[in-house]
């Protein structure tokens, strides 16, 4: 995944506050997470995870890994508590959050990460997959996604212009979190996805070759799909013939 360019500095800060623990940093309050604050928030430009709270406090910043992060709250004032491995000195930094048409904000950060947290965080954040949190268990992540037409997982789809199917994805685990996919056409001249109810319907326009991609929690799957006119040699059809000739060179 690609990282946010504040990450290399994020973690370089978070190594002085490991070694600087006399720095003067903000209480750590115990109080629960409220549910509007729960769940995976991304860069509304990059789309790229910053922030992941879960209802019971643990979580993670910026994908920086190596000990243990906590969240906390105490009014308007979001707490982020690292715990290194090995036992060493926790530091901690608190900033205030608000709730603006859904997005969260973060601001006025205090601690040994302050200057970074305050410059570098996006001034609004979304949650993944929109909805409005809550629960009372940690998030639980997406493991698999595949693409399937008829109900059988497929990886390569020939058709002809004007031809439509219905495409399904599968999320597992059932009871993950951030379920909602997004589906995503390479090519839409070549052949276009739209979703309507939940149903993903693939339209074949012209010849071509295109992918097919659906997203879900950072997990993807995809298809790649052949499209091509039928031919007749004057006693009836063959269909796809020049689509599968096409979709050999491809090795579909």
């Amino acid at each position: 995944m690609l990282k946010p360019r504040w990450f290399a500095m994020a973690t370089a800060c978070l190594a002085l506050a490991v070694l600087f623990a006399g720095c003067p940093t903000s209480g750590n309050s115990a109080g629960s997470i409220p549910a509007a604050l729960v769940g995976i928030w991304v860069d509304t430009t990059t789309g790229i995870e910053v922030l992941r709270i879960n209802a019971n406090g643990t979580g993670s910043f910026a994908e920086i890994t190596g000990g243990e992060l906590r969240w906390s709250v105490s009014g308007n004032r979001l707490t982020m508590t690292l715990i290194p491995d090995g036992g060493g000195p926790t530091t901690s930094n608190t900033g205030n959050w608000a709730i603006v048409g859904g997005r969260l904000r973060l601001s006025n950060w205090e601690g040994p990460m302050a200057i970074v947290l305050n410059m570098m965080i996006p001034e609004e954040l979304e949650r993944l997959g929109g909805g409005a949190g809550g629960g009372n268990g940690a998030t639980i992540p997406v493991t698999h996604i595949e693409i399937r037409q008829n109900g059988n997982p497929v990886s390569a789809i020939v058709m002809v212009p004007n031809q439509t199917i219905t495409l399904t994805a599968v999320v597992l685990p059932p009871n993950a979190t951030h379920r909602a996919v997004t589906w995503v056409s390479s090519d839409p001249s070549v052949a276009a996805i739209v979703t309507t109810a939940g149903t993903a319907v693939l339209t074949a326009n012209s010849p071509g070759i295109t992918a097919v991609t659906v997203i879900a929690d950072y997990h993807t799957a995809s298809v790649t799909v052949a499209v091509a006119y039928e031919v007749t040699n004057g006693t009836g059809s063959h269909p796809n013939r020049i689509a599968r000739r096409i979709a050999r060179l491809h090795h579909i």
